[in-house]
């Protein structure tokens, strides 16, 4: 995952996702260039970096498909 500087509207995703090592942010189009370049050359950096953004966004629907449950259950379905 990239994206630029401009996720206000996502802040708490965007910390997240930089925290755990799961994404890149870059400044501007020369950023995205080099940043891609760098993980087109080296398939371990870029599978990692993937995995990493799969499991926490796998981690974010067992989270909505517990929240459903938990609501079913207290509506009494």
């Amino acid at each position: 995952v990239l994206f630029g500087p401009y996720m206000d509207n996502f802040k708490q995703i965007r910390d997240r996702f930089l925290a755990a090592g799961a994404a890149r942010e870059v400044e501007d189009g020369a950023a995205l260039y080099e940043t891609c370049r760098l993980l087109l050359g080296d398939p371990e950096q870029r599978r990692a970096l993937g995995d990493l953004a799969r499991l926490l966004t796998t981690e974010g629907e067992e989270a909505v498909q517990k929240s459903v449950e938990a609501v079913a259950r207290l509506i009494g379905r």
